[in-house]
């Protein structure tokens, strides 16, 4: 198998079964139903928001950055998936909390483990295996979870059989400790590898290897009081690292980024629907753009501060506001940046409500994309004086209305003026060697506007999500005019349904027309414990521009205990 063949068939395979999760208690393939959100270029498993670069989605695993979050074979790269319990995103209507980035904010919570009871999972599909095991140290105090996850060992390990192997794996551990009611410590370590071998052309017997990590920990303090005053403290590491070095050591390739930062939060609950919550954070980074044979990189430094007040006008009319302060440096440049945000609701009736609002987002770490190998890398830059930090602002209206039985429509118009985006010179073609970066690639302003419509119902046994945007931006390769998605089920008891997902999006200049279509039934044999999918997956357009279309059959099975 080819190095190109077996990028090509873990794209797809992975992300079949990323659309299988859905109803396996994931939320990739649901976080990709969402209105606005696509695939990214093929290759670099990424996902773009309203027309902005893929590097522009912040990803937090609980509050910690994560830079490369997803596996080239298409699932989370930043925790195995069954140590996810809750998600939270943002494209619009920002809170000044958030921050770094200038499209999106994805917001992921990992689970603690179980205070009561031993309780755990065992998982597997075509291409994928999970583990996850959640059990007490201290009955109602003190839990231990731990998370784990592999895809694709046997191309990896049989080296002899083939040009190339591809492997990724994940493991989380999580301890939280409640020193009271109110009161909890958490440490947790979390980290996710993609690795790759491949057979030299001089000398098959030889074997060559390519890879890229991302990992996390964090010692955090939580107080909750539900009636007054809540605050979080933590201290948080993350990494990404890439790694690529021939048989006989004489090539040795490496970038990557790290992070160090305290982080705190408080929330201030005043006077009926009124609160005021404040924080800050301060970050060290260091930052290996490129470096072959030798150690060494750059440095910065960041701090951030930020307030927000909501607020109840009257009966119907809610005020929420905002304000960030970032002051980032390198190589002792400063670069600070101001950035409101503010929005005004108008709440009739618990069915309807309408929104508006402005938020500013800066973004001051810049990523590239290459390929080594023919495999993606990631590479994570700082501004300077030349490359200028990039700034969003975000123009929104939202128009939700809750009718009928469990049904709601929502319409959301948006305009995204971003300054300084990046873009590669023609004939600028990055493969591995980042130097001269800044002579690759060239500033530009840019637009993006749209409207996103969305029905959707929530209970009965029919249930799902039709939504169309209609959009234009001005970054060329993201520009699909139409894109149409559905995410629907029929469930005809508590043990066993039917569903189906589609996502279909027009062709611009750049990529062919995108049709992807699963159809599929979940079962549970024990009744709200193990879970069994199979379906029928087709796919056409980005990933073969040119024949029929790919109809792969799949499965899945946990095991609960």
């Amino acid at each position: 198998m080819s190095c190109i063949t077996l990028i090509l068939t873990t794209l797809l395979l992975g992300s079949i079964a990323d659309a299988q999760t859905d109803y396996r208690d994931d939320f990739l393939s649901s976080f990709l139903t969402i209105p606005g959100v696509q695939p990214g270029r093929m290759g670099l498993s990424d996902f773009v928001v309203r027309g902005g670069d893929p590097d522009q989605n912040l990803v937090l695993l609980d509050g910690i950055p994560v830079y490369s979050p997803v596996h080239l074979s298409g699932t989370l790269a930043a925790c195995p998936g069954a140590g996810i319990y809750g998600t939270g995103f943002y494209d619009q209507f920002f809170p000044a909390r958030f921050g770094g980035q200038a499209s999106s904010v994805l917001y992921l919570n990992s689970a603690d483990g179980d205070l009561h009871r031993l309780s755990g999972e065992l998982g597997t599909d075509l291409i994928t295996g999970s583990f996850k095991l959640a059990f007490p140290l201290r009955k109602n105090r003190t839990a231990l979870s731990i998370n784990a996850g592999i895809s694709n060992p046997y191309n990896y390990w049989s080296k002899t059989l083939a040009d190339c192997g591809y492997l990724n794996d994940d493991l989380s551990v999580k301890l939280s400790h409640f020193v009271s009611e109110r009161d909890k410590i958490s440490l947790m370590y979390s980290r996710g590898d993609d690795k790759v071998i491949d057979k030299e052309e001089a000398s098959p017997a030889r074997i060559s290897r390519s890879g890229w990590t991302n990992s996390c920990a964090y010692l955090a303090w939580t107080h909750r009081d539900s009636s007054f005053f809540d605050a979080d403290m933590s201290i948080s590491y993350s990494a990404y690292d890439y790694l690529s070095s021939s048989a006989d050591g004489n090539y040795v390739y490496n970038n990557g980024i790290h992070d160090l930062r305290l982080k705190t939060l408080f929330d201030l609950k005043l006077s009926g629907r009124n609160r005021f919550s404040w924080g800050g954070e301060l970050a060290r980074y260091s930052f290996t753009p490129e470096r072959i044979q030798s150690p060494g990189g750059d440095y910065g430094g960041a701090q951030f501060a930020w307030g927000e007040f909501l607020c109840a006008i009257g009966e119907h009319v809610y005020f929420d506001g905002g304000l960030r302060l970032d002051y980032f440096n390198v190589s002792w440049v400063p670069y600070p940046s101001v950035q409101p945000r503010v929005s005004l609701a108008y709440k009739p009736d618990s069915q309807f409500i309408v929104k508006a609002g402005y938020s500013r987002m800066t973004q001051n770490l810049r990523r590239l994309d290459a390929f080594d190998k023919m495999f993606p890398i990631k590479v994570w830059l700082p501004v300077n004086k030349t490359i200028k930090p990039l700034i969003a602002d975000h123009f929104n209206v939202n128009l939700e209305w809750s009718f009928a039985r469990g049904w709601k429509l929502t319409v959301d118009a948006f305009l995204k003026a971003m300054q300084n985006t990046l873009s590669y010179r023609p004939g600028a073609l990055i493969t591995g060697y980042i130097s001269d970066w800044t002579e690759k690639v060239y500033m530009s302003d840019d637009l993006s506007r749209g409207v996103e419509m969305s029905i959707s119902r929530n209970i009965g046994k029919a249930r799902g999500t039709v939504s169309y945007v209609l959009s234009k931006t001005d970054r060329q390769l993201y520009d699909r005019r139409h894109m149409l998605k559905l995410d629907a089920a029929y469930y005809f008891n508590d043990s066993f349904r039917i569903y189906a997902n589609s996502f279909l999006a027009s062709a611009n200049s750049v990529l062919p027309a995108l049709l992807e279509l699963e159809l599929g039934a979940s079962a549970r044999p024990r009744k709200g414990k193990d879970l069994f999918s199979l379906s029928v997956s087709l796919w056409d357009g980005i990933y073969f521009s040119k024949g029929s279309p790919l109809v792969v059959p799949s499965m899945s099975y946990i095991l609960r205990f």
